[in-house]
């Protein structure tokens, strides 16, 4: 930065700085203890009225606000129970799919058996969730159950 520009940003700031109003040391009283009374800028004066008290009131309770939270991530685990449930027993079933030369071969039984174990729950476990999702909408509106709160009709 050459030294013609450095002393435009100096200009600069120091206009900034300058105040044509009454400064710090001018609002203080003689005896130095309270700020005197001075009359409030023509730029300090609100001209338009405050907002109304019910513009800063909340719309929805907290309650409900959780509540549409702890439903979005049940709605959210759904796909992701759905896919590692199925995921599972298929990698455990390719201990016998697999050939023989394959690292899944050499797994023991009960490898392939507890990936299996585990792949049903998770499916149980989102079939449970999308049972528990589907009556918290039915419960919330008639509407949001049947899929007419999105976009109209799904039939």
């Amino acid at each position: 930065m050459g030294k013609a520009n450095k002393d435009e940003l100096a200009d600069a700031l120091a206009a900034m700085s300058q105040t044509s109003g009454p400064t710090a040391s001018d609002a203080v009283n003689p005896a130095g203890t309270e700020p005197a009374a001075t009359s409030p800028r023509p730029d300090d004066v609100m001209l338009a009225p405050p907002p109304d008290a019910s513009v800063f009131a909340p719309r929805r309770s907290t309650a409900d606000l959780l509540a549409e939270q702890r439903l979005h991530a049940q709605r959210t685990a759904i796909p992701i129970l759905l896919t590692c449930g199925v995921m599972l027993p298929v990698v455990g079933s390719l201990k016998w799919l697999a050939g023989e030369d394959s690292v899944f071969a050499r797994w023991s039984v009960a490898l392939p058996l507890l990936l299996g174990a585990v792949g049903l729950m998770l499916l149980a476990m989102a079939i449970i969730n999308m049972l528990h999702v589907r009556d918290s909408l039915r419960r919330a509106s008639p509407g949001a159950a049947r899929g007419l709160t999105r976009r109209g009709p799904t039939s």
